[in-house]
């Protein structure tokens, strides 16, 4: 939007930021509710791009266990975010 030659935000545009910024918070406070754990591999697998089958090799175990707490962690994200 411009008024006088300032440009500013639209109202749509700020509306979207406003809802953008509670997605992110409500997404903050749900992942402080899981063990530090549960954390580390959401951080893997969603910011780092990291593949399952890697983190289980990593880990030593199979990756069936690796997704089972990926699921479990599924679970209680959208239980707290719905």
């Amino acid at each position: 939007m411009d008024y006088e030659g300032e440009l500013f935000a639209s109202a749509e545009d700020t509306e979207g930021e406003a809802v953008r910024r509670e997605d992110m918070a409500r997404l903050f406070f749900a992942m402080e509710t899981l063990s530090p754990s549960q954390r580390e591999l959401v951080e893997k697998v969603y910011f780092e791009g990291r593949k399952i089958t890697d983190i289980a090799a990593e880990e030593g175990v199979d990756k069936s266990a690796v997704s089972h707490r990926l699921g479990r962690i599924h679970k209680k994200l959208k239980k707290i975010l719905s």
